[in-house]
């Protein structure tokens, strides 16, 4: 979906993204429920991530220069499956790790002993290797920090307070689609939400929401059927 082509309707097209929100070419702003299946699991501009990837730019990406970047996303990768409890964590482009059973920051089930985990990196599926490296090294650090921290906690106590749609079930920030479940997206996106492009997959709760967001993820709810 380059460009954020497909996500909106009417030939409209994603020019905008900041927080956990999108901006269309016409000033429309949708609360993002999808948040890229987890790559802007912290936001669309999160943290040191645009500090780190301008530096790697100004280095020269395409040129072949000596990059601590790897090493430091192996340790970093490290760290944050000794916080969670598992023995090791993979990214989808080592191999084998999409055969592996996902973990979801801040779910409410126990880590798997090896998964797959999606960084929270915007940009992963576009960058060339060492700014690759160098955003995903900053997004497990970033990832790490935010488990533990205040507006983690705030979160969670968001999306326990918001209602769940019939036909899914709540599991920490994350609704779970049952298999007969619906995507009302056209109906969402006419409230300014913005549900995922495709069946099966999670909700995931915004970071935050206003008042006017909260009351239309309310009243979509009531018209969701299941």
């Amino acid at each position: 979906m380059s460009g954020g082509a497909g996500l909106l309707p009417d030939g409209r097209r994603v020019r905008r993204a900041r927080g956990w929100r999108l901006y269309d070419q016409a000033g429309e702003r949708y609360a993002d429920f999808w948040q890229a299946g987890g790559s802007a699991f912290l936001g669309h501009r999160p943290g040191s991530l645009a500090r780190t990837v301008a530096a790697e730019i100004d280095r020269g990406l395409w040129a072949p220069l000596p990059t601590p970047w790897q090493a430091r996303l192996e340790r970093s990768l490290a760290r944050l499956a000794q916080r969670i409890g598992s023995r090791q964590l993979f990214l989808p482009e080592d191999g084998l790790a999409r055969s592996l059973p996902r973990w979801y920051p801040l779910s409410e089930e126990p880590a798997p002993e090896e998964a797959l985990v999606i960084l929270p990196f915007p940009a992963a599926r576009e960058g060339a290797s060492s700014l690759l490296q160098a955003g995903l090294a900053v997004a497990s650090e970033l990832l790490r920090h935010y488990l533990d921290s205040p507006e983690a906690q705030e979160r969670l106590d968001l999306a326990r307070s918001l209602p769940v749609p019939p036909g899914w079930k709540r599991d920490g920030l994350y609704w779970i689609p049952s298999p007969q479940a619906v995507l009302p997206r056209h109906e969402a996106l006419r409230r300014g939400i913005l549900l995922p492009p495709t069946p099966g997959e999670r909700l995931i709760c915004p970071g935050e929401l206003s008042r006017r967001e909260r009351k239309n993820w309310e009243a979509l709810c009531g018209c969701w059927t299941g």
